[in-house]
């Protein structure tokens, strides 16, 4: 038998933040941190995943929620043409359920951390709560996934992280907007 949560209104702060930790927990046990026997293991590990060519092996090992399965070809391509980069424009018609988002976060985060690219990303959705439900998770990998804080340390960065707008400490900013809102942030000057 299945429980279904009625709520009627807004959900309180208490509820959400409760329902943000499972998310949390979920993440921490899906993508455990790995067991070095040295600072050498380690290092190599880091060597290995990091050398030209090893995105894939990136993306399986940072992300072992998500790379349950071999990738297909067509998404190997993908992120090759879009891998060492600085500017590149594609669009995935892919069908429904060939992780098109999931693809997407993934090579983001590596391009991030392993390439240094500089992100400064906007989720945009008809509204602010569907957009910020697009960049959760974003912000639940950068959290919580204890291989990624093992390896790149902790990016959250006291004052600058909200659930709809977020800078980790390498600079990488994410930011979800509703249709209608202003993208421009604060001081910022427009390139036009």
């Amino acid at each position: 038998m299945s429980v279904v949560k009625l709520y009627t209104g807004t959900k309180s702060t208490k509820e959400a933040l409760l329902e943000w930790e499972e998310v949390l927990e979920g993440v921490r046990k899906k993508n455990p941190a790995k067991k070095f026997t040295s600072a050498k293991d380690r290092a190599d590990y880091i060597n290995l995943i990091h050398k030209t060519g090893n995105q894939e092996l990136w993306m399986q090992e940072m992300f072992p929620q998500y790379c349950t399965s071999k990738p297909a070809k067509f998404q190997i391509r993908s992120t090759r043409r879009l891998v060492g980069k600085k500017r590149y424009r594609q669009a995935r018609r892919w069908a429904r359920g060939l992780s098109k988002s999931t693809r997407r976060m993934m090579e983001i985060l590596y391009k991030h951390f392993v390439e240094g690219f500089r992100v400064n990303m906007l989720l945009i959705s008809k509204n602010e709560g569907n957009a910020e439900r697009l960049l959760e998770p974003y912000r639940a990998q950068l959290e919580a996934n204890a291989r990624l804080i093992d390896i790149y340390g902790i990016q959250e960065r006291p004052g600058k992280w909200t659930s709809t707008e977020f800078v980790t400490k390498k600079g990488a900013s994410f930011r979800a907007v509703g249709l209608g809102q202003n993208p421009a942030v604060p001081g910022w000057r427009s390139c036009a």
